[in-house]
């Protein structure tokens, strides 16, 4: 604040000052001597003076504050990135922090950051013991190669329009901030991204790459709030976010919030994204998904939750003509069997698929068919789609009226046509002797994974949170208020003292259950 005040007028102008750390920057050598005089004149006002020991004058490159600014751009100190080039190899978290503390704040110069860091923040949650893997042995090796090689990221230019090539990945989202220079080269300005949440994860590939955009633009509001700029996306279905009418919420949301930007969106190919498109194209540890999430009520194709350690009938669907998610494809008539050797062999099998070909396509590489109206009906039934690891599989929710199963989403591998005959063999079939398996076993098998939490406890979710049931509009307005005339402390004493017994009863309920639960399907 005080420098501030001392070179007021001149701020900004030709002069930087960072606390007491001044930089004067100057286009010839004429104009930075006179640019130095009123330095130096602001300087003598407010009684301040100068080491010459720690001062470099009329220099075309100097370090500033761990960087190397020149007319060039703005890179890496090399002598800060040695102690990140000689980090030993990370024995506790406390050495996987220190190691990725020094990075962090070279971040900005390394292309796909938050991705290339992933194995190495995984060591960093709570309760989770070091084991060095391969891959954190590639991304700690990979990070040290960037910061000793990375690039110089040139200066932005008020007066040239910004551009932003943004792309997402199943766990990570990244960006680049570019403009052209007067040869018409793309210069990079600042790299940019970060991991996704755990809900994060879960979003539609739409939705991954319109957050990949909503983050480019927060990162950089500072260079794009006043001024036009062009955003370069692989994901076709993004380049009607301005207009489309057919958004849901979160795209909404965010399309209102990107709203008082000025930007245009362009698609851009793939294999043409091949700098930013680099986070999508990444192996990474192969995640399963999660086997108990298994309902009903599946759209489009016939859909399954299979487990590979387990022959027993975990799921059944009901289909009626008249039912509009009827499944139309029709089932194929070879029953020869299809040898699964690995996991991304179903990929494979999904791609070829008539039902999920068009739709892997669109999630993978922001394809559509030509026909129009079978690109419309694509881009809104893969709103429920998603690729993991290479394999599609479908997110729903159950038809229900029960409210804590309403916001509940549920995931399921979609099944090629060719592996279905098998799949229902297998569900069919019991592991003692072929034979089928009976319909109360199959009901008690699925009452085991459907369970809802209140038909446990006796309690609903709210009650063993607040210890009072919830008070509708209609409640506040009609009844009268409970309590009336109690003091606060013994309100909440007794409060208190009724989430006390709850529990205690829930848990012998949910105990409870489980023993009958076990003993019906023990017996079947």
């Amino acid at each position: 604040m005080v420098m501030a005040q001392v070179l007021r007028g001149i701020n900004w102008k030709f002069v930087l000052c960072y606390v007491d750390d001044i930089l004067v920057f100057s286009e010839n050598f004429e104009t930075h001597l006179d640019h130095l005089q009123q330095l130096f004149n602001c300087l003598s006002k407010a009684n301040l003076t100068l080491k010459p020991s720690k001062c470099s004058f009329a220099v075309t490159e100097v370090k500033y504050l761990g960087h190397v600014i020149s007319k060039e751009g703005v890179k890496v100190d090399p002598e800060k990135t040695s102690a990140v080039a000689t980090f030993p190899e990370p024995k506790t978290q406390k050495d996987v922090r220190s190691f990725l503390g020094m990075c962090n704040y070279y971040r900005k110069f390394v292309q796909s950051y938050s991705k290339i860091t992933t194995p190495l923040t995984e060591l960093l949650k709570k309760d989770v013991q070091i084991r060095w893997t391969l891959q954190c042995q590639i991304a700690f090796d990979n990070l040290k190669t960037r910061l000793t090689s990375s690039p110089i990221l040139a200066y932005a230019d008020m007066n040239k329009p910004f551009e932003i090539i943004c792309d997402a990945s199943d766990y990570a989202i990244g960006h680049m901030l570019i403009q052209k220079d007067d040869q018409n080269r793309s210069r990079v300005i600042a790299y940019g991204g970060r991991s996704q949440g755990a809900a994060e994860r879960k979003y539609h590939t739409t939705e991954k790459e319109c957050l990949a955009i909503v983050n480019a633009i927060k990162n950089n509001d500072t260079y794009l709030s006043n001024n036009r700029f062009i955003i370069h996306t692989d994901h076709q279905a993004l380049c009607w976010l301005q207009n489309t009418k057919h958004k849901s919420g979160r795209l909404l949301r965010w399309a209102m919030a990107l709203q008082h930007y000025t930007f245009d969106i362009k698609h851009i190919k793939g294999k043409d994204n091949t700098c930013v498109d680099a986070l999508s194209r990444r192996t990474y540890p192969e995640t399963h998904p999660d086997q108990d999430q298994m309902e009903d009520g599946p759209k489009s194709a016939d859909i399954f939750t299979l487990d590979d350690t387990k022959r027993e009938i975990t799921e059944v669907h009901f289909f009626y003509d008249h039912d509009p998610d009827t499944v139309i494809a029709a089932v194929q008539d070879d029953n020869s069997t299809v040898q699964i050797e690995q996991k991304e062999d179903i990929g494979t099998l999904q791609r070829k698929c008539p039902d999920f070909e068009d739709i892997y396509a669109y999630l993978k590489d922001g394809t559509l068919p030509e026909n129009n109206k079978l690109a419309r009906k694509v881009n809104i039934e893969s709103q429920q789609y998603s690729i993991l690891n290479g394999i599609l599989y479908h997110w729903y929710q159950r038809r229900t009226k029960k409210p804590e199963e309403q916001a509940r989403q549920h995931q399921q591998l979609a099944l090629p046509r060719v592996l279905r005959d098998d799949a229902l063999l297998a569900y069919h079939d019991s592991q003692s002797g072929g034979a089928h398996l009976a319909t109360k076993r199959v009901y008690e098998a699925l009452k085991l994974k459907m369970s809802p939490a209140t038909k446990s406890t006796e309690y609903s979710p709210y009650y063993l949170l607040f210890g009072k049931e919830m008070n509708l509009p209609f409640d506040v307005d009609v009844q009268p208020k409970d309590n009336m005339g109690k003091e606060a402390k013994e309100h909440i004493q007794e409060v208190i003292d009724k989430l006390k017994i709850a529990k205690e009863i829930a848990t012998d309920n949910v105990n409870r259950r489980q023993e009958k639960n076990k003993e019906h399907y023990d017996k079947s």
